[in-house]
C-alpha cells in the first residue's frame, strides 16, 4: 500500500466512476483500476461492488475510506505542527540560572516578547547550583543553563555563547568589625574568611578569589561551604566574607555591605551542541538583546 493508491483510492470514491476519475486526475483509466486493484489486493479486502458499470462501495471499504480521510487530516495537521517546532513558532522550552541571581528584569521582558510573538511556546524557568546546572543540562532536564562562564569549562559537548560581565562585590555584614572604617579597601580583609561553594571538579571559585586577590597583595583563607545559601548564612552571621556580583539577591539585603572588587564575570549561556530545539536560537538572541539594551539604559 503506498500513498498513491490511497490517493486513487478516495478520488474514486469521491467521483464514483473510473473515467470521471481518471479525467479529474489527468490519468489513463487502465492507471487508475491497477491502483485500486493492488490496494484491494495489499489489504487483501474487496473495497468496491462492480456491477453493471457502477461501483459501490462495500461496507468493509467505508470503513478503509473514513479511515484515509481521518488519516489525511491527522498527516495535514501534524505537518503544520511540525512546520512551527521546526521554525521555532512553538514547543518547550526549560532555562535554568544560577541560584540567587535576580533575572526579574530580563526574563519579564523576554517572556513577554515570546507572549507576543511566539505564543506556542511555553517557557519554564528555574534557578540551581552550579553544579545542578551542569548536571541538569547533561540529563537535558535543562535546554539552556545560565551562569558564571568558568563554572561552565567542563563542558565539552555543549556551545557556549557570552551574554553579559557583571561586576563582582565583596559582601560583608553591617555588624563587622571594619564595616565602620572609612575607605575600605579589598587588603583590608586580608585577614578575613572568604566562603565560597564546593566545586570538586573544577574548583573554580577557589581559584576565582584567590586571582582577585592577588593584585591586592595578599592569599585569602578560602572555606568551602555546600551552596550559595550557605555562603549568604556565614556572611549574614559575621563568620566571614563572601564575592557575589551585580546580579545577586543579596544586594537587597540592609544588613550586608558590598565593596567593589574592581573585577567582573563573564556570565554565559550553554546548551547541548546536539539539541535541536529551534527555540534555543529565539531565546538567546532575545536575552542578549534584553541585556545589552538594559546596560545602555
Amino acid at each position: 500500500m503506498n500513498s498513491l493508491q490511497i490517493d486513487y483510492f478516495i478520488a474514486l470514491v469521491e467521483n464514483m466512476n473510473f473515467t470521471r476519475t481518471a479525467e479529474k486526475l489527468f490519468v489513463s483509466q487502465p492507471a487508475i483500476s491497477k491502483q485500486i486493484a493492488a490496494l484491494e489486493n495489499d489489504l487483501n479486502i474487496r473495497l468496491f461492488d462492480r456491477t453493471n458499470k457502477q461501483i459501490k462501495l462495500t461496507p468493509a471499504g467505508e470503513l478503509i475510506y473514513q479511515c484515509f480521510l481521518r488519516a489525511r487530516v491527522d498527516l495535514k495537521n501534524t505537518l503544520k505542527e511540525a512546520t512551527k517546532i521546526y521554525e521555532g513558532k512553538t514547543g518547550n522550552i526549560n532555562i535554568s540560572c544560577l541560584e540567587g541571581w535576580d533575572m526579574s528584569k530580563y526574563f519579564s521582558y523576554v517572556t513577554q516578547t515570546f507572549n507576543q510573538h511566539f505564543p506556542g511556546i511555553s517557557i519554564q524557568i528555574s534557578s540551581r547550583g552550579f553544579k545542578g546546572l551542569v548536571d541538569s543540562l547533561e540529563d537535558e532536564t535543562s535546554d539552556i543553563i545560565i551562569s558564571i562562564a568558568d563554572s561552565l569549562s567542563m563542558l565539552k559537548s555543549s556551545k557556549l555563547f557570552k551574554i553579559a560581565e557583571i561586576n563582582r562585590i565583596l559582601t560583608y555584614s553591617t555588624h563587622h568589625v571594619l564595616a565602620l572604617k572609612p575607605n575600605l579597601q579589598i587588603n583590608d580583609f586580608r585577614e578575613e574568611t572568604f566562603y565560597v561553594v564546593s566545586d570538586r571538579k573544577s574548583n573554580f571559585t577557589n581559584n576565582m578569589v584567590i586571582e582577585m586577590c592577588e593584585p591586592f597583595g595578599f592569599v585569602p583563607k578560602v572555606v568551602s561551604v555546600p551552596n550559595i545559601e550557605s555562603m549568604m548564612l556565614q556572611v549574614e552571621s559575621g563568620l566571614g566574607v563572601a564575592i557575589f556580583d551585580d546580579w545577586h539577591r543579596v544586594k537587597y539585603n540592609p544588613e550586608l555591605r558590598f565593596l567593589d572588587t574592581e573585577s567582573h564575570h563573564t556570565v554565559s549561556a550553554a546548551w547541548k551542541k546536539e539539541n535541536s530545539n529551534p527555540t534555543i536560537n529565539l531565546f538567546i538572541n532575545e536575552i542578549s538583546l534584553i541585556i545589552n539594551k538594559n546596560k545602555l539604559l
